[in-house]
């Protein structure tokens, strides 16, 4: 963040950090992953702190300045197999555990992270009352419209000719299905917050979903989207 450091992750599958004017390295390796680590962000905020994320699923924040771990996030285990009664095992390098793609909040407080398959998982301060009452599935209305691309070589969105990662702005929130969720998700979304008293729940003991649910939503969600590109009727 101020250039005083510079920090990599290897193939070893350790963090490792130089001092940037001597280029010397200040600690020795630091090795907490057991997969391999494809993200690997500094802190918006405070330049002592980076974070790391693999494909073991785990979520290190580290503080580079005397070189150890500060905190541990794990993305839930694999559930059990309902067809098979029994635990799904996942190698460390694959599978629904595996991160990839990761980044800090603007004001440093969060911490969201993204697997193969999807699905989102956010790390954060507080109680997540509200944000697990959000829907599961996150699609815009434009996510499989065609696609073309522009004289600059920018991806244009066919039906509304603009650049395709700016259509999002205005696109409707859908489920798997695309079907558009009712308000007030939909202007939630577009003003980016949660209305509070907007959205009508029972009591704040709610039951929470599940890492089941959770990891059913993903994978049922790529399943149908699979079987509506290959034109099977999905109910």
């Amino acid at each position: 963040m101020d250039d005083t450091k510079v920090i990599a992750v290897y193939e070893d599958k350790a963090l490792r950090i130089w001092d940037a004017n001597t280029g010397l390295q200040t600690c020795a390796p630091l090795v907490e992953h057991l997969g391999m680590v494809h993200v690997l962000q500094t802190h918006p905020v405070d330049k002592r702190v980076c974070m790391t994320a693999g494909y073991d699923g785990r979520i290190q924040v580290w503080d580079i300045e005397r070189g150890r771990c500060l905190r541990t996030f794990q993305k839930p285990p694999p559930e059990v197999n309902p067809e098979l009664g029994e635990m799904q095992t996942l190698d460390a390098d694959a599978g629904h555990n595996a991160i990839v793609d990761g980044r800090f909040s603007p004001d440093g407080t969060s911490l969201v992270v993204a697997d193969m398959v999807g699905h989102f998982s956010l790390f954060a301060d507080g109680s997540g009352d509200l944000l697990m009452r959000a829907q599961a599935d996150q699609f815009f209305s434009s996510d499989y419209n065609p696609v073309t691309r522009g004289e600059q070589g920018a991806v244009i969105d066919a039906a509304t000719g603009r650049a395709a990662h700016l259509s999002s702005s205005t696109d409707l929130l859908c489920d798997f299905l695309g079907t558009a969720y009712p308000e007030p998700y939909q202007s939630s979304f577009q003003m980016g917050r949660l209305f509070i008293n907007q959205i009508q729940v029972t009591t704040s003991a709610t039951p929470r979903p599940d890492v089941a649910v959770s990891l059913q939503s993903a994978e049922l969600a790529n399943a149908a989207w699979q079987a509506l590109e290959q034109g099977v009727p999905v109910e």
